[in-house]
């Protein structure tokens, strides 16, 4: 049957496999970046490096999402290459 994570995005609700997040970090201390547009909502330097913070609400279509409260970094087992 396996462990699930549910997470809320708006109205809607999603349950993600735990296999799949790697960390949940609360109430992070992001880095603005504006250049990256509407749908980065900054930087987040974690143990696997700086990776982008999307915000979820826009990538479904829907307005802004409200105040990052939880961050889910998914599919990361190293440092991205980019760094």
């Amino acid at each position: 049957a396996g462990s699930w994570v549910l997470c809320r995005i708006g109205s809607e609700r999603f349950a993600l496999p735990i296999a799949a997040v790697s960390e949940l970090l609360e109430e992070p201390a992001l880095a603005d970046m504006p250049a990256l547009g509407d749908r980065i909502l900054g930087m987040l330097v974690t143990r696997f490096g700086r990776l982008p913070v999307h915000d979820p609400a826009r990538l479904l279509g829907h307005s802004a999402g409200r105040p990052v409260q939880a961050v889910l970094v998914i599919g990361q087992e190293s440092a991205p290459s980019w760094q």
